[in-house]
């Protein structure tokens, strides 16, 4: 079980979808992809928590969604904070239900 800790706001969103830090590949539609730290992710789903720690699993795969909406969602995990607009509203919400 990975205990609870308080981060700042945005810690670690320079390091969405780098390299370095990275640990987990994000397959995005038309065969894109981008990395993710499964401990920030982990942090704000018990979903992502069970994928990686329970299930050993090193990616993801979220291409039925549209790669824009993935990349707001996930940096809305690492950041806390959320700018939707209308047209993606519907998605957004899918994805936040799902993990």
């Amino acid at each position: 079980s990975v205990s609870k800790i308080v981060l700042p706001a945005e810690f670690g969103i320079e390091n969405l979808d780098c390299a370095v830090h990275g640990n987990i590949e994000i397959k995005l539609e038309q065969e894109q992809k981008m990395r993710a730290n499964s401990m920030i992710l982990s942090l704000h789903s018990p979903v992502f928590q069970n994928m990686f720690f329970n299930l050993g699993r090193t990616s993801v795969e979220l291409d039925d969604f549209r790669a824009d909406v993935v990349r707001q969602f996930l940096g809305a995990l690492y950041s806390g904070k959320v700018d939707i607009v209308k047209d993606t509203f519907r998605e957004f919400h899918m994805l936040a239900a799902v993990f």
